[in-house]
């Protein structure tokens, strides 16, 4: 039987999140990985297109405008 499988979120959206919060997460990636754990990368744009959406839809239900 394998290890887990645990994605580890990558991209221009994750990189620039707080240095020492990307350092840990390395660590801890590691640290799963030197346990038996398989890391896989997975390119994370969905928090910034998710921000992006609800700005979007803050400034219509400011106006009144329905979604």
């Amino acid at each position: 039987m394998s290890g887990p499988k645990i994605g580890l979120a990558v991209g221009s959206y994750i990189a620039e999140a707080d240095p020492e919060v990307w350092k840990l997460s390395g660590k801890a990636a590691q640290i799963l990985k030197e346990q038996g754990a398989t890391i896989i990368e997975v390119n994370a744009r969905f928090p910034q297109e998710a921000a992006l959406a609800n700005g979007i839809m803050t400034r219509r239900t400011g106006r009144g405008i329905p979604s």
